[in-house]
Formats: structure tokens, C-alpha cells, sequence
């Protein structure tokens, strides 16, 4: 959920339905089922504020996550939320292009070829 906040925020503000978005994704999750939203929520905007027009420190943030199978967990939350509304910005464009990258030169090609896998199957779904 942090890493679908900072794709919110990255271009500086939270449009309308990203919340809604966030939130109905987050709930097909196991992790949060049974927890409450609006804490995870909270915890999640607060990370996301405070690294918010930081590109660096969003990318350094998101590649402190340990294992390859959640870096592309990950990555495929963020890529789907930000496809979601169909139009994506510059900012999140580059936040997506800056992990995907960051994963690869930190040493996990696996993650980063993953991460590049999970993007193109978003992007086929959204251009149908």
C-alpha cells in the first residue's frame, strides 16, 4: 500500500479516485483482509507526504523492500493503479521507469526483468 501512496503522490497531489482505487485493490489482498483500512491508510500517506516531489527518496524508499517476489508485488500494484485512470503523468511514468531501473543495478535482475514483464501485461490489458 506505501508504494501505491507514493505512486499517488508523486506528482504532488492525491487525485479523487485514486484513494477509492487504492483501496478496492488493497482489500484483494491477503495481507489486509481483516485490518483495518483507514490505519494502513494513514501510516501509508504519511510515508508518501514525506517523501513527495523526492523522486530519489521514493526510489531509495522502494528498493529497501528485501525479497524479488515483493519488489514485483510491488511494482505491479503500482503500475496497475497508476494505468487505472488511463492516463498516466510524467511524474509517475518516471517513478515507475526509476524502480524498475533502481531494481536491476541493486544487484536483482531478476526483480528488475520481472518488474518489466508485469508492466508490458498491464499495458496490453489497458490498450485493449
Amino acid at each position: 500500500m506505501h508504494a501505491m501512496m507514493l505512486a499517488c503522490y508523486v506528482d504532488g497531489t492525491m487525485h479523487p479516485g485514486e484513494i477509492a482505487t487504492v483501496e478496492a485493490y488493497a482489500k484483494t489482498l491477503p495481507e489486509f483482509h481483516g485490518g483495518d483500512f483507514k490505519l494502513y491508510c494513514q501510516e501509508a500517506k504519511l510515508i508518501a507526504e514525506g517523501v513527495a516531489g523526492d523522486m530519489n527518496a521514493a526510489v531509495e524508499l522502494l528498493c529497501e523492500i528485501g525479497d524479488d517476489h515483493t519488489r514485483i508485488r510491488t511494482y505491479l500494484a503500482m503500475v496497475e493503479l497508476v494505468y487505472s485512470s488511463g492516463e498516466v503523468v510524467g511524474a509517475e511514468e518516471h517513478l515507475l521507469d526509476s524502480v524498475r531501473v533502481a531494481g536491476g543495478s541493486a544487484g536483482c535482475p531478476r526483480a528488475s526483468a520481472g518488474m518489466t514483464e508485469a508492466r508490458e501485461r498491464v499495458m496490453g490489458q489497458v490498450s485493449r
